[in-house]
């Protein structure tokens, strides 16, 4: 038969005072406790930071395409050289056009990127286009989406002037556009973006001689020119590695 609690009259086993109370109690308990609380605090301040819900602002980022697991991991991201470069960025509105983050994969590139994206969103209403348009403020595209243009496509075209125009403008794993149509594209938008100051982030595992030969010297110069390029030897991936499989024989456990 059960014990009821004296605070709730509930059966001590659903009892929050005194699972709470429990949980505290136990090894570890205060430090748990404390990390919550610091959790919260930060939350919050975050919350106050940004002048919303930071669910809404998950949102903004995710709704600009970004992946999910990206954009997650951009609210606390490690501090990588791909991010460190992206928070230069971020302080350099002032006259830098572009992002380039080179390197191999696993690095974090793409969560420096979402957090670019994230910061852009920090600073503008709901991801919808301004009265009597059809843009919007930011875009994440992976590039290899750009595989699949037609220039025969309303849609396609319609899209494409969106990722022109839009005010920053996050094109991930660069090079990965196979087809030739895909190709030409990139560097269209990018000569149209960098003459029209409009922000871009641009992620590629391509070293920078092949980035150079895939787009040209136009594009290398401009970024050049008017980006930020961090140093990424990070040279180990920082994504989770796929666990070695083993077999036990059957009836073994």
């Amino acid at each position: 038969m059960n014990d009821f609690c004296d605070c709730c009259r509930r059966p001590t086993g659903a009892c929050l005072v005194l699972r709470e109370f429990r949980d505290l109690v136990a090894d570890g308990g205060r430090e748990r406790a404390r990390q919550r609380y610091l959790d919260a605090c930060r939350e919050r301040a975050e919350e106050l930071e940004q002048g919303g819900n930071l669910e809404d602002l998950r949102k903004r980022v995710i709704g600009s395409g970004a992946p999910v697991d990206a954009a997650l991991a951009a609210e606390r991201p490690e501090d990588t050289q791909a991010l460190q470069g992206a928070k230069q960025f971020e302080n350099a509105r002032g006259y830098a056009t572009f992002l380039l983050l080179l390197g191999s994969t696993g690095i974090g590139k793409t969560v420096a990127a979402s957090w670019v994206l994230r910061e852009f969103c920090r600073r503008h209403d709901w991801n919808s286009g301004a009265q009597g348009t059809n843009l919007f403020p930011a875009m994440f595209v992976v590039a290899s989406k750009l595989t699949r243009l037609s220039s025969f496509e309303d849609a396609d075209r319609h899209w494409v002037e969106q990722i022109r125009k839009c005010g920053l403008l996050v094109l991930d794993d660069l090079g990965d556009e196979a087809t030739e149509i895909g190709k030409n594209v990139v560097v269209e938008l990018l000569l149209d973006r960098h003459a029209k100051k409009r922000r871009t982030v641009i992620t590629s595992n391509l070293v920078a001689k092949a980035f150079r030969d895939r787009y040209g010297a136009a594009i290398a110069d401009r970024i050049n020119e008017a980006g930020i390029k961090p140093t990424l030897s990070d040279g180990v991936s920082k994504r989770r590695q796929p666990q070695e499989l083993r077999f036990q024989p059957r009836g073994q456990p």
